[in-house]
């Protein structure tokens, strides 16, 4: 079971780096004015994780192996969220960057009457 957890973190951080950082790191490199063009990247990245950081403090959550009691989150603890609406909630939360993906795909090909026309 950890080899196959390990080999799915690393086909998820390749996932991750190759088809997103490393265009990003080349787009903001051709439009850069100065020596910190990753900056940005940097940036959006950092603020990614927060947003993840933060999402894992509010909705609850039950590790394996532990008890109801020692779930974690601050979403109203006293009525727990129910399994239908934990995975919508995750289906929600995860389809947010991809769609904004979406939308920076249509806007940096396109002029502004696409760009408001499709995003």
């Amino acid at each position: 079971m950890d080899m196959m957890m390990g080999l799915a973190a690393g086909i998820m951080t390749a996932a991750a780096v190759w088809p997103l950082l490393v265009p990003s790191l080349d787009y903001s490199q051709s439009i850069a004015t100065n020596r910190f063009y990753w900056l940005t990247t940097a940036v959006g990245s950092i603020v990614g994780g927060l947003f993840i950081r933060f999402i894992n403090y509010l909705v609850p959550d039950l590790h394996l192996n532990h008890q109801m009691s020692d779930k974690e989150g601050i979403l109203n603890p006293k009525r727990p969220l129910s399994k239908t609406m934990l995975l919508y909630l995750a289906v929600v939360f995860h389809n947010i960057p991809e769609g904004l993906a979406v939308g920076v795909a249509f806007a940096s090909v396109a002029n502004l009457a696409t760009r408001l026309s499709f995003t």
